[in-house]
């Protein structure tokens, strides 16, 4: 096969080292292959980009290895050198004997023939707002797992509240949950403290509460879960407020208006979308294909859904079937 890329390299990433393959010669010629070793510190990865520059590289090619291609990346980004991050399932090494300097050499070889398929890398502004809205969703997941921890120390103390309330962490649950871990022991009174509609379940929620084995133990581990929760919640309101304050800085503002146009698109759903996207937010109909492009969660066997499931890891999208919302996550930046 012809080569297409006269002066290339393939970079194989790792956490403390860089081999690097440099393959230079004419098209039609074998090319010379001249291999080099390098860290990971800062001095390193000047050490590189000028390596590399002095070779005359036209492209670099690595693999998508954990966090460890983003320094790197970060290093060649605005040399003049053209960085191709390639997935690492569509450059796999043939089987056999297999070393840090074959997958360089391999890589190299791959990009010198025109055989990488780049992933996408959007500008640095994207990439912060995609650390942002993915972050916001990690610790919104933290929060229902410490909301379970939570139902699941009034399970075992029989305070049967999540049986009669429809949301314990609702205005009247809390209510109730702030006299139960004060040690109030009037049921009552307790039951009395329902909100609105919850009052029409004043009985249901006494027979819940009578009777109870809430022991101090239980009492600690409900406010360790608490406390972590307003934490968590906290933590949001901070990342809400980053999110319109980069969307509005880097001139984001008229495609993020125009994803919240969509009926049913609220203020954070349509931050990660902009973050997700793989368009030129500028122009407004690429982007709102790349929105109507997003892979759907369908009905498959177990290895379709684990690949569908992968697609959809960061993606927010109206139309898809929502989880119950937790009170941090509801309406948009810290409302």
């Amino acid at each position: 096969m012809k080569a297409v890329v006269e002066r290339c390299a393939g970079i194989d990433v790792a956490k403390k080292t860089l081999n690097v393959c440099v393959l230079t010669g004419a098209a039609d010629l074998e090319p010379e292959a001249e291999l080099g070793l390098f860290g990971t510190f800062n001095a390193d990865l000047d050490r590189l980009r000028n390596w590399l520059l002095e070779k005359g590289c036209q492209e670099v090619v690595m693999e998508s290895t954990g966090s460890y291609w983003k320094p790197v990346y970060a290093a060649l980004e605005g040399s003049g050198i053209e960085v191709k991050l390639a997935n690492g399932e569509d450059v796999k090494a043939r089987r056999g004997h297999k070393t840090d300097w074959d997958d360089c050499q391999f890589l190299a070889n791959l990009l010198r023939h025109g055989m990488i398929r780049a992933s996408f890398i959007p500008p640095q502004a994207i990439r912060d707002l995609r650390d942002l809205t993915r972050r916001r969703r990690q610790l919104c997941g933290a929060a229902v797992s410490e909301r379970n921890r939570v139902q699941k120390v009034l399970e075992e103390a029989n305070v049967k509240l999540g049986s009669v309330l429809s949301d314990v962490f609702g205005v009247s649950g809390q209510l109730m949950l702030e006299k139960l871990l004060d040690g109030e022991p009037d049921v009552g009174a307790i039951a009395e403290l329902a909100q609105r509609k919850a009052r029409q379940k004043i009985p249901e929620i006494r027979q819940a509460l009578e009777g109870h084995r809430l022991r101090d133990h239980h009492r600690r581990m409900l406010r360790l879960s608490l406390e972590h929760i307003a934490f968590l919640e906290g933590q949001i309101g901070v990342i809400d407020e980053e999110v319109g304050k980069l969307i509005e800085r880097e001139g984001y503002q008229g495609s993020f208006d125009l994803v919240r146009s969509v009926p049913g698109v609220q203020e954070i759903t349509a931050a990660a979308l902009l973050a997700e996207a793989k368009a030129n937010l500028v122009r407004g109909s690429e982007l709102l294909r790349a929105i109507a492009s997003a892979p759907v969660r369908t009905k498959a066997g177990p290895r379709r859904a684990a690949i569908a499931g992968r697609a959809l890891r960061w993606w927010n999208v109206p139309g898809r079937q929502p989880r119950k919302r937790i009170p941090c996550c509801r309406n948009g930046f810290g409302d």
